[in-house]
């Protein structure tokens, strides 16, 4: 399900779209944080995508200054994130 509200985002940002994609995308962003929790990957993957689609889109300064926040919890979130997956494992 996940994957295809995805899709379809990814089809309204495609046509230009923009304030729909929002919607979805924050709606799905809200929903993967209650049922999964903040610091889950699929939420931060959510963040992620609400942020490049107001960024995309040429958001409002005020609604990208608050994206803008979040964006860069989720850089910092994703680096620990990629940095623990990359730590080597003793065999």
């Amino acid at each position: 399900m996940r994957a295809s509200i995805s899709l379809l985002a990814l089809v309204l940002q495609d046509r230009g779209r923009w304030e729909e994609a929002k919607k979805l995308e924050l709606q799905m962003m809200e929903t993967s944080k209650t049922k999964l929790g903040a610091g889950h990957p699929d939420t931060l993957a959510s963040m992620n995508n609400l942020a490049l689609t107001y960024w995309n889109g040429s958001a409002a300064t005020s609604s990208f200054d608050m994206v803008a926040l979040d964006f860069l919890t989720i850089l910092s979130i994703n680096s620990c994130i990629l940095l623990s997956s990359l730590a080597v494992v003793p065999h």
